[in-house]
């Protein structure tokens, strides 16, 4: 050994420390021992580090060569860790090997020691040796990985000497392929008649720069920007020529000429401003609009449009929105060059650079003003029909309200109980029908009225006309809207299935209970249950038999609703009914 190890020995007998010690000496190993006899020294010697071998007793006292072989592991994994005992059998020298241990040697065969620790330092060197080749062998290929640019060495006739990965993976050729082959066939605008000039005007300058196509092994045309340099080598001239792709650049160029295109045959305005609002580009659909020649507005603001007609809240609410980096949309009110008033719907945004800084902001403005002024005269026939229609409904309520008094009166006039009961239940008829086109005279909706509202006013009705005060009246019933061709024949349903239950739930009885709930119960069915806690029903009842004429009519409206019903008459009477009202 050109000098001397050092070896960090765990062994409790100095004699046999120093057994090992003459044993390495006498076979020409130079070497200097430090010896620990316990857990603690070993490992605060280990990460003291410097160590070239370590040498372990299998077994000690109150230590052992495996949990000694684990934190070296942990600590200096390099180092060769050898056991060295006189205790140790086969199966705990698999044991070791299979935990990572360098080797074993047996105290009764220590002149295998001297060859074992050559061996490991020499594995140790040929790992270092070839670790520091395979990180320079990944720096490299890293670097060849990671160059953007193809890279070619040619010769004065042309022929490619050396291509890099690069080359081949943009051209799609191998490298053998490449370096059979010359510049003529890869560059389509260097044709071989061209190449002698090409060369000497390179030769000349020593540098050229230039824009080329290269066409790849599947005919594709790559657009390509070559930086050629001259130089002799070996008394030969070379070119070496790095070739950068640029088809997406020139895809973008051309995106960018079609995009300006498209913009100057805009049928809608285009402006662009800077961050303080100055004009930098209007296209030809805005100066037809305005009436302003670009230059007239070029450097300007648009504030020039203004018609003075907008509220400033909306301009506010603009600049608050475009400074959020939004989208801003809506309607502007502007003033062409020779006065008259114009409408524009009008979407600004902000552009942001590659930094995410705002440079400029946008405006695309289609010109609505035919479509407002239509708008304005739709808007006035549909109010003026809003009010027509507002006025039938008044008119229909008042006369089916002079047809409920009618009834009323005439009511008054029979001792007849029968007859008197007839006219009676025709007004509440007449009377539920009138508080559907009340409630639309009312409402802003005149398709639709609120059915819980309509319901729970027929029921509160309803126990006044039959003075049950004593009846408590509860109403569940939500919110829902209903058109008025249902709401019509279910609060005539409704109207029967009450006066049913007032007539005739509590007899022989001054209170009880009436409940009535409303509830949607899917997207297309509302659900209408009105129940009490009379006397109920008899078990074989049968809408379709009744001799009244109410329940009779319950089951017409029903049929044609296309509902269904259910009757419960436990503890009272129960009726369920699920009507379809669309959607």
């Amino acid at each position: 050994m050109s000098s001397a190890i050092r070896i960090l020995h765990l062994e409790d007998d100095p004699a046999d420390a120093a057994l090992v010690k003459a044993r390495l000496r006498a076979e020409g190993i130079e070497c200097v021992f430090h010896r620990v006899e316990n857990r603690d020294d070993f490992e605060s010697a280990l990460r003291s580090g410097g160590w070239d071998v370590v040498l372990a007793d299998y077994q000690l006292p109150s230590y052992d060569g495996v949990t000694a072989l684990k934190h070296a592991q942990q600590v200096a994994q390099e180092v060769p860790f050898i056991v060295v005992s006189g205790t140790l059998g086969e199966d705990a020298a698999i044991d070791c090997l299979t935990k990572g241990a360098t080797d074993y040697v047996t105290k009764q065969k220590l002149t295998r020691l001297a060859p074992v620790v050559r061996r490991a330092l020499h594995e140790v060197d040929g790992r270092r040796i070839r670790r520091k080749n395979e990180q320079e062998i990944a720096l490299l290929s890293f670097a060849l990985s990671n160059v953007r640019e193809s890279a070619y060495l040619i010769d004065a006739e042309g022929r490619f000497e050396f291509v890099n990965d690069e080359a081949c993976r943009s051209l799609g050729y191998s490298r053998a392929a490449l370096l059979g082959m010359t510049v003529p066939e890869v560059d389509m605008d260097m044709p071989e008649e061209h190449w002698g000039a090409h060369w000497e005007e390179l030769r000349t300058k020593r540098s050229l720069t230039f824009e080329g196509r290269h066409q790849t092994r599947d005919g594709e045309v790559r657009f390509v920007e070559v930086n050629a340099n001259y130089f002799e080598y070996g008394g030969r001239p070379f070119n070496l020529a790095l070739v950068r792709d640029i088809t997406e650049r020139k895809h973008a160029q051309e995106a960018v000429q079609k995009l300006s295109h498209v913009v100057d045959q805009s049928p809608v305005s285009v402006i662009v401003t800077d961050t303080l609002g100055a004009i930098n580009y209007v296209n030809p659909k805005f100066c037809e609009v305005t009436g302003y020649s670009r230059d007239e507005v070029l450097g300007k603001n648009p504030r020039i449009l203004k018609s003075g007609t907008m509220s400033e809240e909306v301009y506010v609410d603009l600049w608050r929105t475009l400074a959020a980096r939004r989208d801003w949309r809506g309607e502007l009110c502007n003033k062409r060059k020779d006065g008259s008033v114009y409408w524009e719907l009008a979407v600004i945004s902000p552009m942001v650079d590659a930094g995410g800084n705002v440079t400029n902001y946008i405006a695309v403005k289609e010109d609505i003003t035919v479509r407002k002024r239509l708008e304005n005269e739709m808007r006035a026939s549909l109010h003026e029909k809003e009010i027509l229609l507002k006025e039938i409904h008044h008119r229909v309520k008042n006369n089916l309200q002079i047809i409920s008094s009618l009834l009323e009166l005439e009511a008054g006039r029979h001792r007849d109980g029968a007859v008197r009961d007839a006219f009676v239940e025709s007004h509440r008829r007449v009377r539920t029908m009138a508080l559907v086109h009340e409630q639309l005279y009312s409402s802003t909706n005149l398709a639709q009225i609120d059915f819980g509202h309509h319901l729970t006013k027929i029921a509160n009705e309803l126990r006044s006309t039959y003075g049950r005060s004593g009846v408590t009246l509860v109403c569940d019933v939500e919110p829902l809207s209903v058109s008025v061709d249902n709401a019509i024949p279910c609060g005539l349903i409704v109207n029967e299935l009450i006066t049913n239950a007032l007539k005739h739930a509590f007899v022989d009885r001054t209170d009880g209970t009436i409940r009535v709930s409303l509830r949607q119960v899917d997207p297309t069915h509302i659900e209408v249950v009105i129940g009490d806690d009379g006397v109920g029903l008899p078990s074989e009842h049968d809408l379709r038999s009744r001799s009244s004429m109410g329940m009779r009519l319950v089951g017409t409206l029903v049929e044609q609703l296309g509902a269904e019903m259910k009757t419960e008459c436990a503890g009272g009477t129960v009726f369920t009914l699920k009507i379809p009202v669309g959607e």
